[in-house]
C-alpha cells in the first residue's frame, strides 16, 4: 500500500498530536511505502518555530516525527 502525505497533513497531525500522524508513523514501520515531496521536509522546517508553539513540542520532537517519513 502506498500512501502520500503532503505539508498540510503533517503539520495539522503534529499540531494537534492525531492519532492520523501515529497511524502514519504505525504503516511505515509496518514496511507500507509512504510517499512525500521531497519539498515537504524543508517547507516544514521553515516554519518549525511556529509549529512547535502551536503543538506544545520542541523542536528536537518535532524534527524526531519528520524523520519517519524520511528514512
Amino acid at each position: 500500500m502506498k500512501l502520500v502525505l503532503d505539508t498540510n497533513v503533517i503539520i495539522s497531525g503534529i499540531i494537534r498530536r492525531s492519532t492520523i500522524l501515529f497511524k502514519i508513523i504505525e504503516f511505515y514501520t509496518k514496511n507500507f511505502e509512504i510517499l512525500v515531496p521531497e519539498y515537504v521536509k524543508d517547507e516544514i522546517e521553515s516554519k518549525i518555530d511556529k509549529i512547535s508553539k502551536a503543538s506544545g513540542l520542541n523542536h528536537s520532537e518535532i524534527k524526531y516525527i519528520l524523520n519517519v517519513p524520511f528514512r
